[in-house]
């Protein structure tokens, strides 16, 4: 076990001086170097050499236990008021990398049986968690089988993650990619996912606890990404936004991405009690392929599949709400241009609430090759050159 020689060297490693200059703390090229949580610094870069493998430990013990997050009120896989620290951690930091062309393997697969079987008390650890930091990079590594979310900066700004391969076999539960979580000032770009979950998952809270947190994710730019997941497990989604967004999301850009074998492609989720606002957000120069849904905005998500019409089930539980409720989220300014996909099993859903419509949806430019065409409700929007058909799917504006 080397989680005592790894800490004791992050703890000697200070950066005293320029933190822009970072101190390298190195894990060599050669081995299999087994640890537990540990905890970086300002100025620092834990650097995985090529050959080197940096692996998690499977035991609860080596995760020592934090609050969790309050953003959320409770454990996001387990309700519970603590959470396993993350593999890789820090906060209030300035100035940390993460980066090298080895690998870090957070070993989950004893985790994901024992969040099968509920047999965890507390919620499964991160592999990389940034919180209340600024000027936070993750580079050219590769990440696999975390315990649960892989990359996950939270409540911080001026965030660089490229060059990544995140893998995960795909009935790993919750193995997001990269979550940015109540972040702003965001670049994700030149990453390759194959995981049990999201690729890019954008979050900001959950319901009250969002609302009163109330740091929304903002300026966002994710480009060249592909995910490419082994099998669809009715979650592994490409691009998601929410459905824990109840602090806000805008102002996101989403281009020259490649999305395979998933749920769906361009995924924006929330549902009755989140609150807050989705909007500003922008999609271009999108490939898809064997996607059950290419495109699925909606406002009243489940786990479950939603086809053609929709599940008029869940959505006659709506409730009549006043205009100023906080608990209806807001969904607006959404731009889908210059898509293409082949073999889609539904080239869309695009669903808003009776308390709260959809607006300002265009869809520009956009070959969907499917079974079957858009389905749209309570929707506000505009489109031109989309086949299959929008005709009679959007209220005019």
């Amino acid at each position: 076990m080397n989680t005592k020689a790894i800490q004791t060297t992050l703890d000697a490693c200070l950066n005293d001086g320029d933190l822009s200059e970072l101190n390298q703390i190195i894990i060599p090229s050669e081995g299999v170097f087994l640890t537990g949580s540990v905890v970086m610094y300002s100025g620092q870069e834990l650097y995985v050499e090529s050959g080197g493998l940096l692996l998690g430990s499977e035991n609860e013990e080596d995760y020592p236990l934090i609050d969790i997050l309050p953003s959320y009120g409770t454990g996001r896989d387990v309700d519970s008021d603590l959470r396993y620290r993350p593999l890789i951690f820090g906060e209030n930091l300035t100035h940390v990398a993460v980066s090298g062309s080895g690998v870090i393997d957070g070993n989950g697969g004893l985790w994901w049986q024992k969040h099968f079987k509920h047999e965890l008390e507390w919620s499964r650890p991160r592999l990389i968690e940034f919180m209340y930091s600024e000027d936070i990079t993750v580079q050219h590594l590769t990440l696999q089988n975390a315990a649960f979310w892989t990359v996950h900066p939270y409540a911080s700004s001026r965030i660089l993650v490229q060059g990544l391969t995140i893998l995960a076999p795909g009935y790993a539960p919750n193995t997001d990619g990269v979550d940015p979580d109540s972040c702003k000032d965001v670049i994700i770009q030149d990453c390759y996912f194959s995981l049990g979950d999201d690729g890019v998952a954008i979050k900001s809270g959950y319901n009250e606890y969002g609302r009163d947190f109330a740091t929304p994710s903002e300026n966002i730019y994710i480009r060249n990404i592909t995910i490419d997941p082994q099998f669809d497990n009715l979650s592994t989604n490409g691009i998601s936004i929410g459905s824990e967004m109840s602090g806000g999301v805008r102002n996101v850009t989403i281009e020259d991405v490649r999305i395979v074998g998933c749920e769906a492609g361009l995924y924006i989720k929330s549902d009755e009690g989140r609150g807050g606002i989705v909007e500003d957000i922008s999609y271009r120069n999108i490939y898809l392929n064997r996607t059950l849904q290419a495109v699925k905005f909606v406002m009243h998500y489940s786990y479950r599949r939603q086809l053609g019409e929709g599940n008029e089930a869940q959505r006659s539980k709506h409730t009549s709400h006043t205009p100023e409720d906080e608990t209806i989220p807001t969904f607006r300014n959404i731009q889908v241009r210059d898509v293409y996909g082949e073999f889609i099993a539904q080239a869309g859903m695009i669903t808003g609430l009776e308390d709260s419509f959809m607006k300002n949806v265009s869809i520009t430019n956009v070959t969907l090759n499917g079974a079957l065409g858009f389905y749209c409700q309570y929707a506000i929007g505009t489109y031109d050159n989309v086949s299959p058909s929008l005709d009679d799917c959007f209220v005019a504006p």
